[in-house]
């Protein structure tokens, strides 16, 4: 009968770990576990289970102890509830996962889930003054004003960018310079607006002002401006700000979401009918000689399913459009170059570089080499699924890990490796190792050990690692780079080749696995702004 080790974490922050029989897992404020107290040590204690016991020995003092199920785990910066599961209906090890949370009596979601959005509650700020009422909420994310009450709930939305849509700075300079400097973009938007008030829709602005969390502008600034600019339209309306890089910020649906799921009353939306208007459409060049600075707007609308419109097109009585039939390279009759995942084939792990045979799990792909000594080279960009494939695929194996990002330099992890080499362990090499040279020194060193070395090939584009890199990001997990070091190691990789040494070199399959069926919903979303 098998038994399955579940250390519950009490933190939010902080995720749920399993063992399997013989595993072995460093706790620590390291990549796996993600405890984020700086006092924690990234090898703070190492823990392995045997089936009756969890065996515990503190790194730092050698010191040890042992577990049994229902105690707790604790140390600087996490707290762990051990659970042992039987599995005596040979479920795989993620039904018996879900059936260990059932019992755990918390209402704690880990911190690779999509973050759901919040209800107004007592955290909220909420200031009325006059014809207006602001909100702030999710910890200042979000900014919501109800002018003249917000407008009646309808399932017809009518909904606007703010700048660049509905008003543009009266200086003629790019950016607004103070809280007056605006004008409206055409002096028929309040008749406009005012007639679709009229059919039922209700006006809404979603806006990005990314300036807020930046420091760059003030709240009060920003509020007077858009108070200013709806009291010359002259309708109820509801304004929606996005004021950080995150799931509220278009082109992600965030803001969108927060409308249709808890500021409308519960009224389902009429998508056919609906639509958004933004300046942000991707277009090259327009009549006026300029260009738009991103595509955030356009984007929006296609990851909300929304018909859209420019600002032009409003203004001229042009019907919305929504998405052509089977067409991802266009929306609404402007055309998308942004980059955006189609669906994963899941039907194997990896391929051989050179021959093309598919592997469906990594116990048949590593039958040749449970045997003989041998070190596993990670080779790919940022955010291509190197350190989930060692901890979802690898680390039943017993591999030791090396990292340069717990490490932080490659002379400790050449001397880590070494170390277990020497003693005829196993490693995998988590490490970018996109370049002629980074490679070499593991092939250099597998001779030394006469150890064999095989080569893990991340198989995405840059397109593909920048867009992982933001939605890890978003959802927040791990910590993400930024594009410019992406673009970076993207520029200096060079392809791998068996003629450097390997033994073999696999291609991985980059396969995501969600949580939660937001998350995968919003990774197949375009998440850059152009």
């Amino acid at each position: 009968m098998a038994k399955i080790c579940r250390l519950l974490s009490t933190s939010q922050d902080i995720p749920h770990q399993t063992l399997q029989i013989g595993d072995r897992l460093t706790v620590g404020r390291n990549r796996c576990c993600r405890i984020r107290d700086i006092k924690c040590s990234r090898s703070y204690c190492e823990v392995t289970f045997d089936g009756n016991k969890v065996s515990v020995v503190y790194c730092k003092s050698n010191k040890s102890e042992y577990l049994s199920n229902g105690q707790l785990l604790s140390g600087i910066g996490f707290k762990y509830k051990i659970v042992f599961i039987e599995n005596n209906n040979n479920l795989n090890v993620n039904e018996v996962i879900d059936k260990s949370l059932d019992s755990f009596d918390d209402t704690i979601d880990s911190a690779n889930d999509f973050k759901s959005i919040d209800k107004f509650g007592s955290d909220d700020k909420v200031v009325t003054t006059g014809v207006t009422q602001w909100m702030s909420l999710n910890a200042n994310r979000v900014h919501i004003c109800k002018f003249l009450g917000g407008g009646q709930c309808s399932k017809f939305v009518a909904a606007f960018d703010f700048d660049e849509t509905l008003v543009s700075p009266k200086s003629g300079n790019k950016f607004a310079i103070d809280s007056s400097d605006w004008k409206l973009l055409d002096k028929s938007l309040p008749k406009k607006i005012e007639k679709l008030v009229e059919q039922g829709f209700r006006f809404v602005i979603f806006s990005n002002q990314l300036g807020l969390s930046q420091g760059r502008v003030k709240l009060e600034d920003i509020q007077q401006r858009f108070e200013s600019a709806l009291t010359a339209i002259g309708c109820p309306c509801l304004v929606m700000i996005g004021a950080f890089d995150d799931i509220y910020r278009k082109p992600r649906p965030g803001l969108w979401q927060l409308l249709a799921n808890d500021l409308n009353n519960d009224m389902l939306i009429d998508m056919k009918t609906s639509f958004f208007v933004g300046d942000a459409a991707g277009r090259k060049k327009q009549l006026n000689g300029k260009s738009d600075h991103s595509a955030a707007d356009l984007l929006f609308a296609a990851n909300c399913g929304l018909n859209f419109l420019t600002p032009e097109r409003f203004l001229s009585d042009v019907k919305p459009k929504g998405r052509e039939a089977n067409c991802d390279t266009s929306y609404a009759g402007f055309p998308v170059t942004t980059y955006r995942p189609k669906k994963q084939d899941m039907t194997f792990i990896a391929s051989h570089m050179e021959t093309g045979k598919q592997y469906k799990d990594m116990t048949d792909l590593l039958a040749n080499y449970y045997n003989r000594l041998h070190i596993i080279v990670f080779c790919g960009l940022p955010a291509s699924g190197k350190s989930s494939l060692y901890l979802n695929h690898l680390r039943k194996f017993s591999y030791y890990y090396v990292s340069r990002d717990e490490l932080k330099t490659m002379e400790k992890c050449y001397k880590k490796c070494e170390s277990h080499l020497r003693s005829n362990e196993n490693c995998v090499i988590d490490n970018l190792n996109v370049d002629l040279a980074s490679r070499k020194q593991w092939i250099s060193l597998s001779k030394k050990y006469s150890a064999i070395p095989l080569l893990f090939y991340f198989d995405i584009n840059v397109n593909q690692s920048l867009h992982n890199n933001k939605f890890r990001q978003i959802i927040g997990i791990n910590s993400p780079v930024t594009d410019l070091v992406i673009r970076s190691q993207n520029k200096n990789f060079l392809m791998p080749s068996t003629s450097e040494g390997f033994e073999s070199i696999y291609k991985i399959n980059f396969v995501s696995k969600f949580s939660k069926p937001e998350n995968e919903s919003l990774f197949f979303m375009y998440l850059a702004e152009r």
